[in-house]
């Protein structure tokens, strides 16, 4: 399952593949270099849910065909996208933009 867990104590957020909330916390802690009990970020600071239906689709489609078009007003590129981890590194690029699937 695809989870996106948000920090408010270190201003960051990601999407992670995990089994429970608990376990998505966890992988973010590492991810961002903290340590689980820290009690001022670690997972008793943190907050993490299921992606939606429709954000699980986008990442679906994202991860399944690699690649990743990006709109902008200047117009459009295509990332190409080797494996999971690294289209997890790209959606999770994507979450802090006006992309209109994550917000």
């Amino acid at each position: 399952m695809l989870y996106k867990v948000v920090s408010h104590m270190l201003e960051q957020e990601a999407v992670v593949e995990a089994q429970n909330s608990t376990q998505a916390k966890r992988k973010a802690c590492r991810l961002w270099g903290v340590s689980p009990s820290d009690e001022w970020h670690g997972i008793s600071t943190m907050q993490a849910r299921k992606l939606t239906e429709k954000e699980r689709r986008v990442a679906a489609v994202a991860i399944k065909h690699r690649n990743i078009c990006l709109h902008t007003d200047e117009g459009g590129s295509t990332v190409s996208i080797r494996n999971t981890a690294t289209a997890l590194s790209v959606i999770n690029q994507l979450i802090g933009t006006d992309t209109g699937y994550f917000g």
